[in-house]
């Protein structure tokens, strides 16, 4: 749809170091908290997401909200929410991903959306916009619960419900944690390097 030929195109998945990005903490036993990965760009739309938290905390008062980033927030951070600033990567892993029942990403517009991909892996169950990268993992009622972008309503429907209820949230990061074993670093080496042998065998195919 961007203008390149399907006879040149090829498509290497990004891949995922699982050994770092694992279950540490049993699904089934985490506190009730939901984090969120913040970017400042517009595309990110993290004002929406952080207007979803606000939201489900009103509902869900002893909700924990678990924010961080690269950098520091431009925009408000929900009231009792902690907000980390560039977090070392075990901490990600093991305070964050692994202490969540519940990841968001609320952009508009992704390539991919490598941080749910990892907290999917870290046991987390997904709920995102449908910004176009997300169309490669999350699948609505099946790995994740999925809203149109700039829907910070649904976008909290769907936190809260997932908070509430264990047997869909733990369905839903089960499976969606097993979808996403695929995004694997030696698999996207296997596709590359099967692509420059032919590249090598008819470079005039691809140009």
């Amino acid at each position: 749809s961007l203008g390149v030929a399907e006879n040149q195109l090829v498509y290497v998945p990004y891949g995922l170091h699982h050994e770092k990005y694992r279950v540490t903490t049993p699904v089934a036993d985490r506190p009730r908290q939901v984090s969120m990965l913040y970017n400042p760009h517009p595309t990110k739309a993290a004002n929406l997401g952080l207007e979803a938290l606000v939201e489900v905390r009103r509902r869900i008062p002893d909700v924990r909200v678990v924010v961080f980033g690269a950098v520091d927030s431009i925009h408000r951070i929900p009231e009792r929410a902690t907000y980390l600033t560039s977090p070392a990567q075990d901490v990600i892993v093991n305070d964050i991903y692994n202490q969540s029942r519940v990841f968001i990403n609320s952009s508009t517009l992704e390539g991919f959306g490598l941080a749910c991909v990892e907290a999917m892996a870290c046991g987390c169950a997904l709920v995102t916009t449908a910004n176009g990268g997300s169309e490669d993992y999350a699948f609505h009622g099946e790995t994740a619960l999925v809203c149109q972008a700039e829907d910070a309503s649904t976008l909290a429907d769907h936190i809260e419900s997932l908070l509430l209820d264990d047997e869909t949230r733990t369905r839903l990061a089960f499976r969606g944690r097993e979808y996403v074993q695929r995004f694997d670093w030696d698999i996207s080496a296997k596709v590359l390097e099967e692509f420059l042998e032919r590249y090598e065998s008819d470079p005039d195919r691809y140009r």
